[in-house]
């Protein structure tokens, strides 16, 4: 760098603006080349940070994408889950309340038939009571399994003297006298209970 002293400048003072040496700049100046290097590596910055930000907003526009889709799939796979659950939660109990019926059935069905055979019998009694106090029986038949044939002849109040028991196989109990039937009729009767209970 050249330094002009500040006195050669004095002393020519009345001297016109041509007369002034030209400055000399302390910086050099850069070359053709690196001013073409230079602008190529801003170049090169400037296209990288376009090539970034431009990639960010595809890579955002993507995730936006994936984040309704992922919505929309989650959307049709709860709907799906939601309804298969609900229908295995409706066979499930509807199993439930079938296996529950049939062993409440299965309990209850010796209980109902027995409730029933007892106050067929009772009627039974009755009615035979009556048929024997009348004179125009003869004889009375009657068929039925041996416990429920037993159960009559111990509590029958005339002692059943004109009754003749027959045992049968059939759970119903049948009494003949002269023109008069009377059937219990209760294994029919046990058997739409049954079906009914199913």
């Amino acid at each position: 760098m050249r330094v002009i002293p500040l006195a050669a400048y004095l002393d020519r003072a009345s001297a016109g603006a041509a007369d002034v040496p030209a400055l000399i700049s302390a910086v050099p100046q850069a070359t053709r080349e690196e001013e073409i290097a230079e602008a190529r590596r801003e170049g090169e910055r400037l296209g990288r940070e376009a090539s970034r930000l431009a990639h960010e907003e595809v890579l955002q526009n993507e995730r936006q994408g994936f984040d309704t889709r992922l919505a929309e799939e989650r959307r049709v796979w709860s709907e799906t889950q939601g309804q298969e659950l609900a229908k295995a939660i409706d066979e499930g109990l509807a199993r439930v309340e079938a296996a529950i019926a049939d062993v409440t059935a299965r309990l209850l069905e010796p209980l109902i038939v027995a409730e029933a055979r007892r106050t067929t019998l009772a009627e039974l009694k009755e009615m035979l009571s009556e048929m024997l106090t009348k004179p125009e029986v003869a004889t009375i038949h009657v068929s039925g399994p041996e416990d429920i044939l037993a159960a009559m002849r111990d509590s029958l109040a005339h002692g059943g003297k004109n009754i003749v028991y027959v045992t049968s196989a059939d759970p119903d109990i049948r009494v003949e006298s002269a023109n008069t039937v009377i059937e219990t009729r209760l294994e029919p009767w046990a058997a739409r209970l049954r079906e009914a209970m199913r």
